[in-house]
């Protein structure tokens, strides 16, 4: 499924002026489209070209527009008006949305819920962590806020590892 992403991400890297890591991305979708049979492999990560996601709420970020309120919506979950903001444009720039072929709209929807499934799949143990905490509102918006403002700073997310304060919170 990442595979499927790497135009958006590409074209999120070069609004962001990541030129290098958007030739990455390039390099990454060929070589995984191609030698790894339309993306059911990652032989990139064996060249060493490391996988990036970029979306366009991030790149709001990295312009300058604030967050907002910390928002919970029913399937979308975690996200702030930004990120939601952003979603539609992520949409837009999806190839995949322009295909036009037989069964088009029931492949759209499949990759939706893959997507939706692969995203639930990976984030598993943190949202097991979550359930686990004396509040787990405030940790998942916790969470959420440390998580986008490393994404956009491009750090790691567990490289602030002292505990967050509320003024970090506030939007």
């Amino acid at each position: 499924m990442n595979n499927l992403g790497e135009p958006v991400t590409f074209a999120n890297e070069v609004l962001q002026g990541k030129i290098p890591q958007a030739a990455g991305t390039v390099g990454r979708f060929v070589i995984n489209t191609t030698i790894g049979i339309a993306g059911l492999f990652d032989p990139a990560k064996s060249f060493g070209i490391e996988r990036t996601d970029e979306d366009f709420g991030q790149t709001l970020g990295v312009w300058g527009v604030q967050p907002g309120p910390y928002l919970v919506l029913p399937f979308l979950g975690s996200t702030s008006p930004r990120d939601l903001t952003g979603m539609p444009v992520d949409a837009a720039l999806d190839p995949l949305n322009y295909a036009q072929f037989e069964g088009d709209d029931a492949t759209r929807v499949g990759v939706l819920v893959l997507r939706g499934l692969s995203g639930r799949e990976e984030a598993i143990e943190a949202i097991d962590g979550v359930r686990q905490q004396v509040d787990p509102y405030t940790t998942a918006r916790r969470f959420y806020v440390r998580n986008r403002a490393a994404l956009i700073g491009n750090s790691s997310p567990d490289s602030k590892k002292d505990k967050v304060s509320d003024d970090e919170l506030n939007f």
